[in-house]
């Protein structure tokens, strides 16, 4: 249907080149298409003809972060939130374009202000535990990891990033308790059981490494050649 919803902008813009709503959705629908180039194109004539278009500003950023050009994504955003303060999705999405460009204390900057406008938003509380943790702030990442699967249980991400928190501080049985609890969400999570293989390791429990490694082998699909063997390598060793 993007196609025909396309059409149709295009001739409401034929009839009335002048109005910025329909350059806006038809930005909307080559976004959904993939047309990343035309979808701001359309957001950025939908700006000169209505520079306080909020949305539009939004999106650009969007298409702006879809492509890795952060710096412009992020001066979008950041009109956005000038026009429309109370926009968390806006503080969100330019908290992962400063993580993006290594800028970590203006990204929780960001988020925290999004926890701020919608408390109950386990997206935020993520994304900025992740910060967190690069930042070697263990317990607020995991403070935060813990908020955002109150908020949402299965967010398995959570629960495999705090296994990785508990793993870095050597708290290995927590590891593979929260390693356990993103397998029981995702089964198929490569990731998951090639860490709790290596935190069974680290306790001696090599039975259980073993069926770990042997997990992430089954599910290694998207993963390197060079970690596919080194894991094959590690159960030989085993």
């Amino acid at each position: 249907l993007y196609d025909e919803a396309i059409a149709d902008f295009s001739r409401a813009i034929a009839i009335n080149p002048g109005n910025p709503t329909a350059y806006y959705n038809r930005g909307i629908e080559y976004g959904r298409k993939g047309l990343i180039d035309q979808a701001m194109e359309d957001f950025s004539r939908a700006i000169e003809i209505k520079p306080d278009l909020a949305e539009a500003y939004y999106n650009r950023g969007v298409a702006y972060q879809r492509v890795e050009r952060l710096k412009e994504a992020i001066a979008d955003y950041t009109r956005t939130i000038d026009l429309a303060p109370g926009n968390e999705k806006a503080w969100n999405n330019r908290g992962n374009a400063h993580a993006g460009l290594g800028m970590y204390n203006e990204a929780i900057s960001d988020f925290t202000r999004a926890i701020e406008i919608n408390p109950e938003n386990p997206t935020a509380y993520y994304n900025r535990g992740i910060e967190f943790g690069k930042k070697g702030l263990s317990d607020e990442a995991i403070a935060d990891f813990s908020r955002a699967v109150e908020l949402k249980p299965d967010l398995a991400e959570a629960r495999y990033n705090m296994g990785n928190i508990y793993y870095n501080r050597n708290q290995c049985e927590e590891a593979i308790r929260e390693f356990d609890r993103a397998l029981s969400i995702q089964r198929g999570y490569a990731r998951a059981y090639l860490n709790k293989a290596l935190a069974c390791e680290k306790l001696s429990r090599i039975p259980e490494a073993r069926s770990a490694y042997e997990g992430f082998l089954r599910y290694a699909r998207q993963e390197s050649k060079e970690l596919v063997d080194f894991v094959s390598q590690r159960l030989r060793d085993l």
